[in-house]
């Protein structure tokens, strides 16, 4: 499919180089290949065994460096478990206290 086409290093390279559209990132590949069924993607139906019950929330808190992590497995999690996931990336000072039980939640 041409959606496929364009993940390959030759479809990216006709995105980018002669379309000019910025390519997705390969967290992003592999997120819409696992939406998609595609090879390539994860095997998400064995992983929605270990789903929290459906309207759960989860909170991810740290450094800003973590965001480039927490955000594709924000994506590729809720696309797996029904959750709503809350991202706060204020710094390690903040993700350390959370660690060790010094919270404040306002």
């Amino acid at each position: 499919s041409f959606l496929e086409f364009g993940m390959t290093s030759e479809g990216l390279d006709i995105l980018q180089n002669k379309a000019g559209l910025w390519p997705i990132s390969q967290a992003d590949q592999i997120l819409v290949k696992t939406r998609l069924g595609l090879e390539g993607g994860m095997d998400i139906e064995s992983d929605r065994t270990h789903c929290p019950p459906a309207g759960s929330s989860l909170s991810i808190h740290g450094s800003t460096a973590a965001l480039f992590v927490a955000l594709p497995w924000e994506e590729l999690y809720k696309s797996v478990c029904s959750v709503d996931v809350t991202i706060n990336a204020a710094g390690s000072k903040m993700g350390g206290e959370r660690i060790c039980g010094k919270t404040e939640d306002k």
